[in-house]
């Protein structure tokens, strides 16, 4: 059975691409676990701290400004790798890398490994929590291929498309997921590298005569 891709229905991700993507979801899911956890035993201190006598205001808002700023944070995955939202739209892909990064972040399978996304790329058009997620396993795959703690990927502007490269790593597994979702982004596989591209706006204005 095809799950849907988008909202529309006009793409559907197959049987392997879909359990691809809910690994992801479950490693991402036990990360949110424990941050939730970390969360929940701050505020605890927190209620410890607020009857001690000598306890301030100001220290308490501080610290809790900062839990409430940091479950924001985990809301915003919980999104990020929900169910599809958004049409298509054109939108900064240093933006959209940066929600990849914090998702990555929480995946209990890169525990202990750093990400970095260097962006320098002009903006695209397309479905922004696909593109989010073709980052993400983008990600995981060169994390997979390369165990070095450091994970690189950067994006980049080349004769009108914007390509999305796992610095270091010269080939990954084969992703059935990427294999399906770059081509809905509108773009391509990079064969035998670990990566994508999709064309930038100014192309697709460009194709469309505008």
């Amino acid at each position: 059975m095809s799950t849907p891709l988008s909202p529309d229905h006009i793409t559907v991700l197959s049987p392997a691409a879909m359990s691809e993507w809910d690994g992801h979801v479950e490693g991402v899911l036990r990360g949110v676990a424990h941050a939730l956890n970390n969360r929940a035993a701050s505020m605890s201190a927190l209620t410890t701290l607020c009857m001690e006598p000598d306890y301030t205001r100001e220290s308490t808002r501080d610290v809790l400004a900062s839990e409430v700023d940091r479950l924001h944070d985990i809301v915003a995955v919980i999104r990020a790798i929900g169910a599809p939202r958004g049409n298509v739209e054109a939108f900064d892909p240093a933006d959209a890398a940066r929600s990849a990064k914090a998702v990555l972040a929480l995946h209990a399978g890169l525990r202990d490994r750093v990400v970095t996304i260097s962006a320098s790329a002009g903006p695209i058009r397309a479905h922004r929590w696909m593109f989010v997620r073709a980052v993400v396993v983008l990600a995981c795959r060169v994390a997979a291929a390369d165990r070095t703690p450091a994970i690189t990927l950067s994006l980049s502007d080349r004769d009108g498309w914007v390509y999305v490269v796992g610095e270091g790593a010269t080939h990954t597994a084969r992703s059935a997921f990427l294999d399906e979702i770059v081509p809905a982004l509108g773009g391509e596989p990079l064969p035998g590298a670990a990566g994508f591209r999709v064309p930038s706006l100014a192309t697709l204005r460009q194709r469309e005569g505008r």
